[in-house]
């Protein structure tokens, strides 16, 4: 079974590393321009070093292949799921722009950045060798429905072929996936330096997003009702009837937990920079992507916790 307090633990050096963003934005440390820098690398080149060496660097057995597929079924089942329920909980949002981001934030979540440390903490190197598989369904995902989503109403919102496949999500993936598959030789030397790097996704990632916390004015992140069930939606009530799915499916406690926290996590960070480009509200998307990720590190523990009990009472 999953270690409660090693989650809870891991979930609050997060919050910490967020707040340490938050207060270096405040104090004048860092400004809008450095993070953007920070993005770029951590998109660009952090975010593909860790996805390749959590599938090149895992130990090869046919068991694990099998593994790989499953997660890749279980991604897309979840988020076939959370399509319905997101559309649906989206509606009580009455302007159109509102209403298509937030169901585009209800949907997509923080995968990687915020996913990797909590499944290293629930299962080990296990869990990042899964979690590579569930972030190349979420980027074949977030490139074909999520654009679709983002373009209704709209004709200036292109769908493009080459970027559900050549983006800075799904290559590493695959090119570490043809590496395990093929057995190719690669340097521990090279292996560990890229680790090194990869492992800098996780606190780079939080620094950036609780300096953009720091932009935003309190009063505005913690005004009105929609964020607050905006959260409970996408923090409680996703995961958990995402995973009672998994279990009328006949799938055991570990699976099903492991679903629940890759559901149970904050609104993808990237989903404001697609508000921007597309200019679809913006300040919404940035309300969302701050508030989820302060209350994720605070719920994602106790969400688990409730799951394990609720899955006790529903036998395989």
């Amino acid at each position: 079974m999953i270690d409660i307090q090693l989650v809870t633990q891991t979930g609050l050096m997060l919050l910490v590393v967020l707040l340490i963003g938050y207060l270096s934005e405040k104090i004048g440390f860092i400004n809008k321009d450095f993070t953007q820098t920070l993005s770029r690398f951590t998109m660009c080149v952090a975010q593909p070093c860790l996805l390749f060496c959590s599938v090149a660097g895992a130990a090869y057995s046919e068991s694990l292949i099998k593994q790989g597929g499953l997660v890749l079924l279980l991604a897309f089942g979840a988020h076939a799921v959370m399509v319905i329920m997101a559309k649906g909980a989206a509606l009580v949002y009455p302007d159109r722009e509102e209403r298509k981001i937030s169901e585009f934030s209800l949907l997509f979540v923080n995968c990687a950045f915020v996913g990797y440390p909590l499944l290293d903490a629930a299962f080990g190197e296990i869990g990042l060798f899964r979690g590579a598989f569930w972030v190349t369904a979420f980027n074949l995902i977030i490139w074909t429905w999520g654009i679709f989503l983002l373009s209704r109403g709209r004709t200036d919102i292109p769908f493009s072929l080459r970027r559900v496949i050549l983006n800075y999500g799904t290559v590493p993936c695959l090119l570490g996936l043809l590496v395990y598959l093929l057995r190719i030789p690669i340097p521990s030397v090279v292996l560990d330096g890229m680790e090194a790097v990869g492992g800098l996704c996780t606190p780079v990632a939080l620094l950036i997003i609780g300096a953009n916390l720091a932009r935003i004015p309190l009063r505005k992140l913690f005004g009105g009702w929609k964020i607050y069930y905006f959260s409970v939606m996408r923090l409680l009530v996703f995961p958990l009837i995402v995973a009672l799915l998994c279990r009328f499916c006949g799938l055991s406690d570990t699976w099903c937990l492991f679903v629940c926290i890759m559901t149970a996590l904050p609104t993808a960070a990237n989903t404001v920079m697609f508000a921007e480009m597309y200019d679809i509200r913006p300040d919404a998307a940035a309300k969302t992507v701050g508030m989820t990720a302060v209350l994720s590190m605070l719920t994602i523990s106790p969400i688990t916790a409730f799951a394990s009990y609720l899955l006790s009472h529903f036998p395989r």
